[in-house]
């Protein structure tokens, strides 16, 4: 009689059977995320300044939203971002600035001034809450060595955080990305993958980064409305991740067509603006 099949082969089964998901939901505009940019190359110069700015001088804005259960709306957490402000008073989203910060090496600077006004809002709180992190600050020591000792001094305060780093970032450098994860784990922290579901052999980096939940792709979520392939590879995909006992969260959920396009598939919770777009955070509990 034969055992259990290892789980590395029943990994590498499910990342081909969703690469075969994948294609059966053709038509799907997938997010094609450009990879974080190295330092050194050029950055449009404005952004550049805006975001130099914004670190020397602390002016750096944050807002949340919360990602909900699925089957009763309960908060599971709050995803806090980064936001800064133009001349005109414009508000500009990571997607705008980071590119510059990565192309120069100034991500670290934002994650840590980030962090610290995250754990300082979350004293005397008790909602899980997210963070965005850049595989930039990741890669280097320093980084680490800054951050686990702020952690392990708040036990407490670091079981209800966990890190957000983006799927196409972790696979660009995940050595780093499962360093990190396993250097998280003693300090109660967790670490999760969003913006999931873009690249191949992606649940293989799942299995080796163990991550406290996957964040499925907007563009894949979008598709689900008129797309039964879309919706297939979700099934697919959240059929495998149960395997490695990891939640699924779709992303983007915009509005109640989409809400109701993945009910029923499995996940449990759901972001969006369908229940509010980010706000400035922290807000009084």
């Amino acid at each position: 009689m034969r055992g259990p099949a290892p789980l590395g082969h029943i990994v590498a089964a499910a990342d081909a059977a969703l690469a075969q998901a994948r294609e059966a939901a053709a038509g799907i505009a997938l997010l094609r995320m450009a990879p974080p940019a190295v330092p050194g190359t050029k950055a449009p110069a404005d952004m550049l300044t805006l975001a130099r700015d914004a670190i020397a001088t602390q002016q750096v804005e944050l807002v949340g939203q919360g990602a909900y259960r699925l089957s009763d709306h309960r908060i599971l957490h709050t995803e806090v971002m980064a936001r800064l402000r133009d001349p005109a008073g414009r508000e500009v989203t990571a997607a705008e600035f980071l590119p510059a910060l990565n192309a120069q090496g100034l991500a670290e600077q934002l994650d840590r001034i980030v962090i610290e006004r995250v754990l300082a809002a979350a004293r005397g709180r008790d909602d899980a809450i997210s963070v965005n992190l850049s595989i930039r600050s990741l890669e280097r020591p320093q980084f680490v060595q800054w951050l686990l000792p702020l952690l392990r001094r708040e036990p407490r305060l670091a079981a209800r955080l966990v890190f957000e780093l983006a799927e196409n970032a972790a696979m660009e450098n995940a050595a780093a990305a499962a360093d990190f994860a396993h250097a998280l784990a003693g300090s109660g922290a967790g670490l999760a993958l969003d913006n999931f579901g873009i690249r191949r052999d992606s649940l293989a980096l799942a299995q080796r980064i163990k991550p406290a939940y996957l964040k499925l792709a907007g563009a894949h979520i979008g598709a689900m409305v008129a797309s039964s392939g879309a919706r297939f590879y979700a099934e697919s995909l959240i059929s495998a991740a149960r395997q490695l006992d990891i939640p699924v969260i779709a992303q983007s959920v915009q509005d109640e067509a989409v809400f109701q396009a993945i009910a029923g598939l499995g996940f449990a919770g759901y972001q969006g603006n369908l229940d509010g777009w980010p706000s400035p955070w922290p807000r009084k509990v």
